[in-house]
């Protein structure tokens, strides 16, 4: 896709300004984030931790990083790429934002655990990656912080990815209670009521900080109507 749409950057997002600082930005705050929840669901106990980091492991931490980093990209290639890039060239920003966060949301409907909470949880997310392309005018801020995101889940904290085994390198988190809206289950964190919580506050606050082009948006689409 990336190839076949290369003339056309700004239909995936790949254009705009500031790519090397939008990827930091992008790969701190997701890790922040996602240390966060991890943390309030470890101090209310739902997590019994043990530390596992070996030095010969930081290969395979450099090398699933690379990993998380390529499948995260795909995805956002994919959907906050492709499909919102083509509902925002037609200006139909509503379109934009929900076809994505669908297709991404069925993207997961196989994985193990997932469930009615799964499902809101990865929806949330794409609104939030959705807010944050609009926002920025490109994907990159999001690939960063969605790759980071899955790694720190798997690799660093070591809880599930979205129903799928963990690899825990340096931390594995074993959940100590049945109570699922705390830990997220056998989906992992990303499925937990914390989580949730975070998705929903995270997506109000980028939507409130894109509401002038969304607005600038729905003035266009207006015009081109009435025109």
């Amino acid at each position: 896709m990336a190839l076949h749409y290369r003339h056309k950057p700004d239909l995936l997002g790949f254009s705009g300004e500031h790519i090397g600082k939008n990827l930091v930005a992008g790969t701190v705050a997701g890790l922040l984030l996602f240390s966060l929840i991890w943390l309030i669901v470890t101090l209310l106990g739902g997590y019994h931790v043990t530390t596992v980091f070996h030095w010969h492991q930081v290969f395979w931490l450099i090398l699933f990083l690379f990993g998380y980093g390529v499948q995260a990209t795909f995805e956002e290639i994919v959907c906050r790429g492709y499909i919102m890039g083509y509902w925002l060239k037609h200006n139909r920003l509503g379109l934009a934002f929900l076809t994505n966060a669908l297709f991404f949301t069925v993207l997961h409907v196989a994985n193990p655990g997932y469930d009615l909470y799964a499902m809101i949880g990865l929806f949330l997310f794409s609104i939030a990656m959705s807010a944050l392309r609009l926002l920025t005018g490109s994907i990159w801020l999001g690939c960063a912080f969605h790759a980071i995101w899955n790694f720190a889940e798997g690799c660093i904290f070591g809880t599930s990815v979205s129903g799928l085994s963990s690899t825990g390198l340096v931390f594995t988190s074993t959940n100590t209670t049945p109570a699922q809206l705390l830990t997220g289950g056998s989906f992992g964190a990303e499925r937990s009521g914390i989580a949730l919580i975070a998705y929903g506050l995270v997506s109000i606050l980028l939507i409130a900080l894109s509401w002038p082009r969304i607005t600038r948006a729905i003035d266009d689409r207006r015009s081109a109507a009435h025109s």
